[in-house]
C-alpha cells in the first residue's frame, strides 16, 4: 500500500511540472465511492491558470484527516 502512494504522489508531482511548465496551477481531488463493498477512488486533476489558483484556498477549508465532507445530500 505504501508503494502504490508513493507512485500515486510521485505521479501527482509530475503533472504538477508538467503544468507549471504550461503556466498554471493544479488542484486535485479525490472521491471514494463504496460499490457493494468494493470501494473505488477517483483521483481528480484540474489545472487552471496561476491568477484563479492562487484564489482557490478561500473557496476550500482544511478538512481534517479525520473528517469528511459528504456531498451525496447536494447531489453532488
Amino acid at each position: 500500500m505504501v508503494r502504490l502512494l508513493t507512485r500515486i504522489q510521485n505521479f501527482m508531482k509530475c503533472l504538477m511540472r508538467m503544468f507549471a511548465e504550461e503556466d498554471k496551477g493544479v488542484i486535485f481531488y479525490e472521491t471514494v465511492i463504496t460499490l457493494k463493498g468494493q470501494k473505488h477512488t477517483y483521483i481528480e486533476c484540474v489545472p487552471l491558470p496561476w491568477e484563479q489558483y492562487e484564489d482557490i484556498p478561500q473557496y476550500f477549508k482544511v478538512i481534517s484527516a479525520f473528517s469528511f465532507l459528504n456531498t451525496a445530500y447536494l447531489g453532488l
